[in-house]
């Protein structure tokens, strides 16, 4: 993109050289021009009149705190999903939909999610704060990764289908998701990050499989709607605090030779029966 350090669009003025834009001054909706490949940091930093912001799938990496304190924002709009998925946010406030919540693919906005095939990973942040989202499902693709905060606080996702080549599932992935009710770990999972699911007050059902390399502290915690649980044979390692102020898992079943690893790395701290946990 030529030097355009003066455009002009519907009272909105662009600061942007190449293919960067720096600097934008304006109010309503926002359409950023095609070919911007780089948001810079702070961007639209006190936009405070803003109500929407349209972004091109040009777009690749949006810096920190790019829409900080862009409070009437309101819908985030997009044409291209997998372009979406793999923009590099450089913190939580890169990403609008943190303020807007609601996102739109080509004029619709996104409630019931089948990620398509063309998806290869859900990079950091994608969907932090998207309370638009009410399902997603990404079973049918050859995806092997979920980034951290992909999903956090997504309030109304109530299921999660975790795609069969999934292979690492970043810190916080899922932190908040109040509506979620139940999740299936697949087999294809090596990695699990901190505070996957961790404050999903409704998460009541929870189906563990294959044998993680890597799992990060407290997965799990204050998952209050969680009332059992079974480890599988295949694990080998947990994450400290794996359970914690889980207070109404009342069934747990797990491996006897798992016994002195779950005291030591205290992954039912804070639920009161973990004397009463079924070994075989």
């Amino acid at each position: 993109m030529a030097d355009e350090a003066s455009k002009s669009t519907n009272n909105v003025k662009f600061k942007i050289e190449g293919a960067i834009l720096y600097e934008c001054l304006g109010d309503g909706d926002i359409v950023i021009p095609d070919g911007v490949e780089v948001i810079n940091e702070k961007a639209f930093y006190f936009c405070s009149n803003i109500t929407s912001v349209t972004i091109p799938p040009s777009v690749t990496r949006i810096g920190k705190d790019a829409f900080e304190y862009c409070g009437h924002l309101q819908a985030v709009y997009i044409r291209d999903i997998t372009a979406w998925c793999n923009i590099f946010f450089e913190n939580h406030r890169a990403n609008p939909l943190n303020l807007a919540h609601n996102l739109y693919l080509n004029g619709e906005l996104v409630t019931d999610w089948v990620v398509p095939a063309t998806v290869r990973k859900i990079g950091n942040n994608a969907f932090q704060g998207c309370y638009s989202l009410t399902s997603v499902n990404m079973y049918a693709t050859s995806m092997d990764s979920i980034g951290k905060f992909a999903f956090d606080e997504c309030r109304n996702i109530k299921s999660v289908t975790i795609g069969k080549c999934v292979k690492s599932i970043g810190s916080y992935a899922f932190h908040m998701c109040y509506a979620l009710t139940s999740v299936a770990i697949p087999e294809s999972v090596t990695e699990i990050g901190s505070n996957v699911f961790s404050w999903c007050p409704n998460l009541a059902e929870v189906t563990l499989s294959g044998s993680p390399k890597k799992i990060g502290d407290d997965v799990f915690a204050e998952c209050q709607a969680l009332t059992s649980i079974t480890i599988p044979n295949t694990y080998q390692y947990f994450g400290t605090g794996m359970f914690k102020n889980c207070k109404n898992l009342k069934n747990i079943t797990m491996p006897k030779r798992l016994k002195e690893m779950a005291k030591t790395y205290s992954i039912f701290i804070g639920t009161p029966i973990f004397k009463k946990v079924k070994y075989y």
